[in-house]
């Protein structure tokens, strides 16, 4: 099957972008260079195509009772036209997603990641049955999605829009207009980087992205694709779809706990995660810093003195550290912070040490 493309395809092709595939979708990989767009996240400001995100709209009377049965966070806690980080689970406590959950007074909306679009919506299709006059409906390619990151976005963002003002609290919204374009922008600060997210709709996309880089460039501003943003993500010791979550993974394997409102009533998947064996505390996630820099792969064995205690999800080389990073899952009694471990890969040896981090 031909992988989608995401409304703004055409401007990564003007501009050398190197592609990728993210579940259905065609994405950019990395354009010129891997480390300039690390560095913008850092140090000026990253522009980064997230059309391919899947957005999915919740409606009707009983809303909140459905995302409460189908999320881990308590709905009624989350400000209106505020956002929260939670989890989705399926019946045996297993992550589905970690999602992004925006509460509005006449929607709410869902944001998942591309590689699990499909099957989240699904899922919710299946459970809305039981709730009188809800709807689901998915937004993703009606509209588009970009999201500034960086030092500089605010101030770039300020100067790209026509009216309207920038959220000042993190997890808060506005509407604001960039030349045709209405956008909802939300602002977030995720591993110590401001994050706005601007959605429009998928006709006036090109136009927001466009006006952007016009202002953004000349400071510093640079597109950024798939790898740089899975290097931050790994240095951060962010859990990912796919890597080091699937529906076998519980919230206490990955350090997710916080996403889980255990005093709420009830949320699909609780039962499981309250009753949970001693398998579900076996493993911890763990992160690894090594002194080289030749990444490992996802599945090398982790081991202590030659016996194996866990395997590698994810691996990175950090351009700040000039040394590899990586993700995996060891033996919840190995995982202390400073613990030393070695990495079979390629054949090799490979010293490291858990941070945690």
């Amino acid at each position: 099957m031909d992988k989608q493309k995401t409304h703004l395809h055409s401007r990564h092709e003007a501009l050398g972008a190197h592609f990728t595939t993210v579940g259905d979708w065609t994405v950019p990989d990395f354009y010129e260079s891997v480390d300039t767009e690390y560095e913008a996240m850092h140090n000026t400001a990253a522009l980064l195509d997230c059309c391919h995100d899947g957005r999915i709209r919740i409606t009707g009377r009983d809303t909140t009772a459905f995302l409460n049965a189908v999320t881990t966070t308590e709905v009624e806690t989350i400000g209106l036209n505020m956002l929260r980080d939670t989890l989705v689970l399926n019946e045996r406590g297993g992550i589905i997603d970690n999602v992004i959950l925006f509460h509005a007074e006449k929607f709410s909306t869902v944001h998942c990641s591309g590689l699990m679009r499909t099957r989240l919506l699904k899922w919710f299709e299946e459970k809305v049955a039981d709730f009188e006059g809800v709807e689901v409906a998915d937004n993703t390619t009606a509209q588009g999605c970009v999201e500034l990151r960086g030092p500089m976005s605010r101030s770039i963002l300020e100067s790209a829009i026509l009216d309207g003002k920038i959220p000042q609290d993190i997890n808060s919204s506005v509407i604001i207009q960039i030349g045709q374009a209405r956008c909802l922008v939300t602002f977030r600060r995720t591993m110590g980087i401001d994050v706005f997210r601007i959605e429009t709709g998928g006709l006036y996309v090109e136009q927001v992205w466009d006006r952007l880089m016009t202002v953004g460039e000349p400071r510093g501003m640079t597109p950024v694709g798939w790898r740089a943003q899975e290097i931050v993500r790994v240095e951060g010791g962010v859990s990912g779809v796919g890597a080091e979550i699937d529906e076998e993974t519980t919230p206490f394997e990955v350090g997710a706990t916080m996403q889980v409102s255990f005093q709420k009533e009830h949320f699909i998947g609780k039962r499981a995660v309250l009753h949970s064996t001693i398998r579900e505390f076996a493993r911890k996630m763990v992160s690894l810093r090594f002194q080289e820099g030749q990444p490992p792969e996802p599945g090398d064995s982790i081991e202590i003195d030659e016996v194996p205690i866990g395997f590698v999800t994810s691996a990175v080389f950090s351009p700040k550290l000039q040394a590899a990073r990586a993700l995996g899952f060891v033996d919840a009694i190995k995982s202390s912070r400073g613990t030393q471990v070695q990495v079979r890969s390629r054949n090799r040896i490979v010293p490291a040490t858990v941070s945690q981090d």
